[in-house]
């Protein structure tokens, strides 16, 4: 059975792992050692440096991590506001309001599950807590995980298992796709920021992909400066 990576790495006993993958995936916080290249995969033998990644604080773990990948609105933020941060204006003075919807992609074979566990979560008040677990096991996700999951906050487990076999979870998640695909959504992350009116969002503009904050904030705003028509 297979184990999510926290599950998998014990730097008490060893420092050093090897690796077999069938694509290539940067690390910046581990020395290469051997390797050999297959005809479709590779196997390399790492070190965790673990003194060095201890020593490093948040802005250095931001920084490297966006060497690899663009990061996110919050981290982009972050790094652009000097590690200060930005307050969320609009949101705090209550001038836009923020909701997600599920769009569990199909090649994954347990994202549908995932979503209804998040769902699950909040009815628990830790939609945040699943979620972030989620993420942090994103490479080893199987059915089994979600219940192991689940227990880290502390949620009520009966209650837990109920929700997840609930027909209706899965229904609503079914729900959200269909409604992101009859707006033409491919991927994720996907956002549409427009007004609201009669309970209907009105001049939509499509944001896709993890765009800086400055990119929501120019949206928003214009729609905020634009009059009611």
């Amino acid at each position: 059975m297979s184990k999510p990576r926290y599950a998998q790495v014990l730097l008490e006993a060893t420092s050093w792992y090897h690796y077999y993958s069938r694509c290539v995936r940067r690390a910046f916080v581990l020395d290469l050692w051997p390797y050999a290249i297959m005809s479709n995969h590779y196997h390399v033998v790492l070190h965790v440096n673990k003194p060095q990644a201890d020593a490093w604080g948040m802005d250095e773990i931001i920084n490297r991590g966006h060497m690899l990948y663009k990061g996110n609105v919050l981290s982009q933020r972050y790094i652009g506001t000097g590690g200060k941060g930005e307050p969320l204006d609009k949101i705090d003075t209550n001038k836009i309001q923020y909701t997600v919807r599920d769009y569990p992609p199909g090649f994954h074979k347990y994202a549908k599950s995932a979503a209804i566990s998040t769902s699950c979560a909040a009815d628990q008040n830790a939609y945040w807590k699943m979620r972030d677990e989620l993420f942090a096991s994103k490479g080893m996700i199987n059915e089994t995980l979600f219940t192991e999951l689940a227990e880290k906050p502390g949620l009520e487990m009966n209650d837990f298992s109920k929700c997840m076999a609930e027909d209706i979870r899965a229904k609503k998640v079914e729900s959200d796709l269909a409604y992101g695909q009859s707006l033409g959504i491919q991927g994720t992350p996907s956002f549409f920021v427009g007004r609201v009116e009669n309970g209907k969002l009105v001049n939509a503009q499509r944001i896709v992909g993890a765009q800086s904050y400055s990119k929501f904030a120019q949206v928003v705003d214009k729609l905020i400066k634009k009059p009611l028509m």
